[in-house]
């Protein structure tokens, strides 16, 4: 029988990257905070907000009847059609604001902060249009924020090709490449760059 010795000397083992949390978990600050319409949330300035499980006021809100939604800057809404997070977190990027667009309901959000070291990226695309990824950075598709409507079918091309969108992993697209929405209603990509 062998028995082999591993010596690890300090500094000379690096964790693994865990694309779902790209800034890491080090100096990470809790959040559990309740938004609305008159009382949304803002992030800090220098952090990263990754929000790690969501809850409604109301099982009528939101995708189901489209009478409200939990929205951010720059985005029309942060969940998917079926009203359940998926397994990658929504990341929300310095001075974002977090809000529902009703006045009547009320959004449990919990994460944590972080500082930032990636920029998230929470953009919506109509029908037909795209998110053309800076050259020299790669895109990590988190999440789709989706409306659930019955004529809705929320679909990603890159080059043609389909990307999924319900992986249990974030998708990579490469710097230079457009993302189009071929689906026939609108979405919000949620996700970050990272240089190559």
């Amino acid at each position: 029988m062998k028995i082999i010795f591993l010596l690890l000397l300090p500094g000379s083992f690096a964790w693994a990257e865990n694309p779902k949390y790209p800034d890491g978990l080090a100096g990470q600050v809790p959040v559990i905070q309740r938004v609305s319409q008159s009382s949304p949330y803002t992030v800090p300035a220098g952090k990263n907000l990754y929000i790690t499980n969501v809850a409604g006021s109301s099982q009528k809100c939101g995708m189901f009847e489209l009478s409200c939604h939990l929205t951010a800057t720059g985005a029309t809404n942060l969940l998917d059609a079926s009203y359940v997070l998926q397994i990658n977190p929504i990341l929300v990027g310095p001075g974002t604001v977090v809000a529902s667009t009703s006045s009547a309901i009320t959004f449990d959000i919990n994460g944590f902060l972080v500082p930032a070291q990636v920029a998230a990226v929470l953009t919506d695309l109509a029908p037909s249009s795209a998110y053309f990824v800076p050259n020299g950075n790669n895109f990590y598709l988190l999440r789709l924020g989706a409306l659930n409507t019955a004529m809705s079918s929320p679909r990603l091309t890159v080059g043609g090709v389909q990307v999924s969108i319900a992986a249990s992993e974030p998708t990579l697209i490469p710097g230079g490449q457009s993302i189009v929405n071929s689906g026939n209603a609108l979405v919000t990509l949620i996700g970050y760059l990272k240089p190559q």
